[in-house]
């Protein structure tokens, strides 16, 4: 047998973008996505997300709306004017701010979530907005 790859009939699976200043949510939230079969890409703030969105094209956008730099806000306002149809969600755990939220889903987020959040709220969420769990579990 060659040393070639064999080929699946299956779809690749979506790739998730979820941005996140604190690196425990952010890595909490990759893990989740891939344990249910979605490719995840994670960037730090606005700034990285941007450069990582033209990288890997994904499929959906998760992310936080208070960050250091370009925030969750103007990134969301960002790929809309680009023309970026893509769902986001938004997450914010900023309690004395309920409006922040609402004002991502005016800007353009199609979701809002609140920290802390279960992971399966996350990922029920992801697979919702995308129309159907990825078809290949496990992928990374």
């Amino acid at each position: 047998m060659s040393g070639s790859l064999e080929q699946s009939s299956a779809p690749c699976p979506a790739t998730v973008l979820v941005v996140d200043d604190e690196p425990v949510i952010r890595l909490d939230v990759c893990a989740a996505l891939a344990e249910h079969g979605y490719r995840t890409v994670d960037a730090a703030d606005g700034t990285e997300a941007l450069r990582e969105f033209r990288a890997a094209s994904p499929a959906l956008l998760v992310t936080d709306i208070y960050m250091p730099g370009l925030d969750g806000l103007a990134l969301i306002m960002q790929l809309r004017r680009d023309g970026v149809r893509i769902p986001i969600i938004a997450i914010s755990g900023d309690l004395m701010n309920y409006d922040v939220l609402d004002l991502a889903l005016k800007l353009g987020a199609d979701a809002a979530v609140e920290k802390p959040f279960a992971m399966q709220e996350m990922v029920s969420m992801v697979d919702s907005l995308l129309g159907a769990p990825p078809p290949c579990r496990g992928a990374r």
